[in-house]
């Protein structure tokens, strides 16, 4: 989706939905996101900000998190522009990426605060799959704009809200203890250990 199109605070929003499992609820969805970043990325570099929401919302539309997450990328836009103006530089596109699951299981006012233990639970398990997977797709669209030397570096902003940071961090750990043994002496390949995003 584009949002507040040819203005200051221009920005970017697609979505990504993850299932209980963990697995990517409709692949074609990430397909259109990465496809849609790439050409992107052929003119532009890119912020590239993940949004991955807590208990008790989803990706329904209208959401207060979507909502809020959509306001911090306008505002995000707007810097990003008033920046290249004040530095004479080219403007970074603004996209954000937001990563639904199913953080609300049931909807009735008060019996939903029951769900806190499966919804706790079900967090830590989401991001080892899908979740991972698309971290590492978006990484790549930020290091192969950023191995072309542009003006300005593309960036990954990662955040987790709630038991949204549970998510991102059983995503994360996989790709940091893979990069921590990349590493490690004695390897026919090593190099320093890497962090993920910035």
């Amino acid at each position: 989706q584009k949002h507040n199109a040819n203005t200051d605070s221009e920005f970017m929003l697609g979505f990504v939905e993850i299932d209980d499992q963990g697995q990517l609820r409709d692949r074609a969805q990430m397909r259109a996101l990465i496809d849609s970043l790439y050409q992107i990325a052929v003119n532009d570099s890119i912020l590239i900000n993940i949004f991955v929401h807590g208990w008790h919302h989803n990706a329904a539309p209208g959401d207060p998190n979507i909502e809020s997450f959509k306001n911090a990328l306008a505002r995000l836009s707007k810097i990003e522009h008033d920046l290249s103006l004040t530095k004479h530089t080219a403007t970074r596109k603004v996209v954000g990426v937001y990563v639904g699951w199913r953080g609300e299981s049931i909807t009735i006012p008060g019996l939903n605060y029951l769900t806190f233990w499966d919804r706790k639970s079900t967090a830590q398990e989401v991001g080892h799959l899908g979740v991972t997977e698309l971290l590492l797709k978006l990484e790549e669209i930020a290091n192969v704009k950023n191995s072309l030397s542009p003006p300005i570096k593309s960036r990954l902003v990662v955040v987790g809200h709630s038991f949204g940071g549970a998510v991102v961090y059983s995503a994360t750990t996989q790709i940091l203890a893979s990069r921590f043994i990349d590493s490690r002496a004695g390897k026919g390949y090593v190099d320093t250990a890497k962090g993920f995003g910035d």
